[in-house]
């Protein structure tokens, strides 16, 4: 489990620093390309009726992995990123951020923010 903590952590890190582009297909499905490999992210519920973020790797149509935040150790293993206590948290934040880039939300805010701010 330790390579797909690794994985995540670096996608965190990469949406943060606009290194990674994500797209949106309607559903709550986030994806991005790495080369041949699609990474899908999606928020669903688990047995408990509790949120759980699942990430698939698709190569070629085929998927080749799949976890889940709890998989990682979702509330019980410190992550390797500053301010983000658990995979949940992690998993949670990585896919708020990927699918307001997906969307186009942060752009849309920042284009109407600069109207009002150039109409003054």
């Amino acid at each position: 489990m330790q390579k797909s903590r690794n994985l995540v952590e670096l996608l965190y890190e990469r949406t943060v620093d606009k290194k990674l582009t994500w797209g949106h297909d309607g559903a709550d499905e986030i994806s991005a390309t790495l080369g041949h490999i699609v990474i899908y992210i999606t928020k669903a519920t688990n047995i408990n009726f509790e949120e759980v973020y699942k990430i698939y790797l698709v190569v070629d149509g085929h998927v080749k992995d799949e976890f889940t935040d709890e998989d990682l150790g979702a509330s019980n293993v410190p992550t390797g990123v500053v301010d983000m206590p658990n995979y949940f948290r992690l998993c949670e934040a990585l896919f708020q951020m990927a699918a307001r880039q997906a969307t186009g939300a942060d752009e849309t805010i920042d284009a109407a923010l600069a109207f009002l701010l150039a109409k003054e």
